[in-house]
């Protein structure tokens, strides 16, 4: 067994496997020590993750679990210590014939087949009977005699649900990689320790920064399109970018109509375009006391810059064409009527004609976003994806770790602490080691959120199982 192409033929059956094929599968000497398993077994890992790196990510970790049992059934060949208790060993090496069980009794060992060593899926067992010390004795070489015998049970769920550890790991966007040149919502942490070992880890709390902008020059969700038909006079009107409530948005509006299509605005009025707020169902209206006006809210089609009021449009708006009909053959995404100012205010048609008022159908609504998506990248092709964002075209998932509900008014920030039972862990098909992680804060259509340079801390619960096969060092070890 070599790999050496990407064709998924391989036996990946353990029992299948005499222990002389897997000395030879993982090229040792016929005596070998902790320290060689390692090295091989990074070897081996290594040239997986370069040979299948375009493979399928579930078939590679088939081949790395793979790996990780037959070091672990070597390990258990391994003898600690010869028969003379009283006398150190200079290696920690593996003796062809004799495995040595928890009392120290030699038992002799079949060495034809694995299967004396793996039954029915469980790893921990010789000839069907539990035995705790196969690979995953906590330290056989320590100093405290617990540690030499105590073992991981056989009978866990995945054999390291038992030695396991959680710890919690508190990250700031003040500390970040490369801090002038990133910002808070993208960006990456160089941990000064490796974490080892970890089985899962999960999102156990986070500050929200609650700042983004619903009404953006950038995203251009400030800007709505404005022709009176007399008169003729119009304007693509734009209010300042920023955040406002049902109560201080119509004000503002109605002075940028005022001043930006006809020119004037009286403070306190009257004035000709009056925008208000309807107190009975909070729903916002624009007036004109004086001529009819039409009303777009969809600024760019057919990728004319700053068109409103093209007349090459593709789809009919004098024909009276409603959200429903506009489809991917009108050559209009749904995005490019949603992330308008009139969709967020709660007008739900493209363009409005003939009237002197028109009223939104839907309530005001001062937020663009109520959720982010979490994406956290601990540079492991292990883990298992749990959470996806379907989307028109594909779907969202790489690296999203959690969705976070935005609870809080403007400026005010939200903090999740996992109790609104949303699933927020990451579980690995094989322990990993962390040393770098990098993070983005994701808008609904999976954009990087705009936090205006605002940082943020959050909680990462690590869960490592104990570094179970450490090499053997004489000078830890005393036998008397």
């Amino acid at each position: 067994m070599s790999f050496d192409n990407n064709t998924n033929t391989f036996d990946l059956d353990i029992n299948n496997y005499t222990i002389r094929e897997l000395i030879n599968f993982f090229k040792l000497a016929d005596k070998y020590s902790l320290d060689d398993l390692d090295s091989k077994e990074g070897e081996l890992i290594n040239t997986i993750l370069k040979v299948y790196k375009d493979s399928d990510i579930t078939y590679r970790n088939e081949i790395v679990q793979f790996i990780k049992t037959g070091k672990q059934i070597l390990t258990g060949k391994i003898q600690p210590f010869n028969d003379n208790k009283r006398i150190n060993r200079q290696k920690n090496e593996y003796e062809p014939d004799t495995y040595k069980n928890n009392d120290s009794t030699p038992s002799t060992i079949d060495e034809s087949s694995t299967a004396n060593i793996t039954n029915s899926g469980n790893s921990n067992s010789i000839n069907g009977k539990p035995a705790n010390n196969i690979g995953k004795i906590i330290n056989p070489a320590s100093v405290h005699p617990s540690l030499q015998k105590q073992s991981i049970l056989p009978n866990s769920i995945n054999g390291y649900n038992v030695h396991t550890i959680t710890s919690n790991y508190i990250l700031n966007t003040l500390f970040r990689d490369n801090y002038f040149n990133s910002i808070s919502s993208s960006c990456s942490f160089t941990l000064p320790t490796k974490i080892k070992n970890v089985i899962s880890l999960s999102l156990s709390g986070i500050q929200i920064p609650n700042v983004s902008n619903t009404f953006s020059a950038i995203k251009e969700t400030n800007q709505l399109y404005i022709y009176e038909d007399i008169t003729g006079l119009n304007a693509i009107v734009a209010i300042p970018f920023g955040n406002y409530s049902s109560t201080t948005y119509p004000p503002v509006l109605e002075e940028a109509i005022n001043l930006q299509v006809i020119g004037t605005y009286i403070p306190g009025g009257p004035n000709r375009f009056t925008v208000g707020i309807n107190s009975n169902n909070n729903t916002i209206y624009i007036k004109n006391s004086t001529y009819t006006f039409r009303m777009n809210i969809v600024k760019k089609v057919n990728n004319v810059a700053d068109d409103f009021n093209c007349q090459n449009r593709i789809y009919n708006l004098q024909a009276g064409t409603n959200y429903d009909d506009v489809d991917a053959k009108l050559n209009l995404k749904p995005s490019d009527y949603t992330n308008t100012m009139g969709y967020i205010v709660g007008f739900r048609r493209i363009e409005y004609t003939g009237l002197k008022s028109y009223s939104a159908e839907s309530p005001f609504n001062d937020s663009l976003q109520d959720y982010y998506y979490f994406e956290l990248n601990d540079y492991n092709d292990y883990q298992s994806e749990t959470t996806f964002g379907i989307l028109p075209t594909y779907v969202l998932s790489k690296n999203i770790i959690a969705v976070l509900p935005i609870t809080t008014p403007k400026y005010i920030a939200s903090f999740d602490n996992n109790s609104n039972f949303i699933y927020k862990t990451r579980n690995y098909n094989a322990p990993v080691d962390i040393s770098k992680i990098s993070i983005k804060f994701l808008n609904p259509q999976g954009g990087i959120v705009d936090l205006h340079y605002v940082d943020f801390a959050f909680c990462l619960q690590v869960t490592t199982v104990y570094d179970n096969l450490m090499p053997y060092n004489t000078n830890d070890v005393s036998i008397i």
